[in-house]
């Protein structure tokens, strides 16, 4: 993984401070935060196949999801494309536009005929099974459930099956809603999606587990 040159140098002084103290008074942990210094990336990707390859990402809704949460798998899809393309090194993600304009004038049959038709390497599938932000009458608390299938264009076959994502934001409580403002419950579904989008890329390469604080907790614009 490449580091910043400019972050490394920056750093200089606190890697000596660090250093001096943990040769006087063996301190490992001291040794530990310099390393984190200079690379802060301290929770490792869950799967790192997608290095260097065409990937296309697709989000599946259950049947049994309301009708209104079936909008939220393109968005999901946007973002997790966006956030990976970002992120991981060397990867090529098929654009949103391409995908529809295949899907417009033929028939999905499989995933991986999708993928085929893209000269993808691997398909990203979303397994949107649980999406929701009303809590009781008066609250707004996102809940999902997310399972994510590695398919390989090639054979046909799942590649890799990650961990299943459950996902609650605010994780500690709803908050107060008027379900008549409907552009405030607009605005907290698309914040939410953004949420879970993180969470889902997060599991494709090494990241800072302080950014996990940072996208999961709830704040207000």
């Amino acid at each position: 993984m490449l580091v910043n040159r400019h972050s490394a140098i920056d750093a200089l002084p606190w890697i000596a401070a660090c250093l001096f103290f943990s040769f006087i008074g063996g301190g490992c942990s001291l040794l530990a935060t310099t390393m984190w210094i200079v690379d802060p990336n301290d929770v490792d990707a869950e799967y790192s196949g997608l290095v260097g390859k065409r990937v296309v990402v697709v989000c599946q809704a259950d049947d049994s999801l309301p009708f209104d949460s079936y909008a939220v798998t393109d968005d999901l899809a946007a973002h997790v494309s966006r956030l990976i393309q970002q992120q991981v090194d060397k990867i090529d993600v098929v654009k949103a536009a391409e995908i529809n304009d295949w899907t417009d004038h033929n028939e999905l049959n499989s995933y991986t005929e999708l993928g085929a038709a893209m000269q993808a390497d691997v398909v990203v599938l979303l397994k949107l099974e649980d999406f929701r932000v009303r809590k009781g009458s008066n609250m707004l608390q996102g809940q999902a459930h997310v399972n994510v299938e590695i398919l390989d264009v090639a054979t046909g076959e799942l590649n890799y099956e990650l961990d299943p994502i459950d996902s609650m934001y605010p994780p500690n409580s709803g908050i107060p809603a008027d379900f008549s403002n409907r552009r405030f419950e607009e605005r907290f579904r698309q914040r939410f999606v953004r949420v879970l989008s993180d969470q889902v890329a997060r599991r494709f390469y090494d990241h800072d587990s302080r950014a996990n604080i940072k996208t999961d907790r709830f704040y207000e614009e």
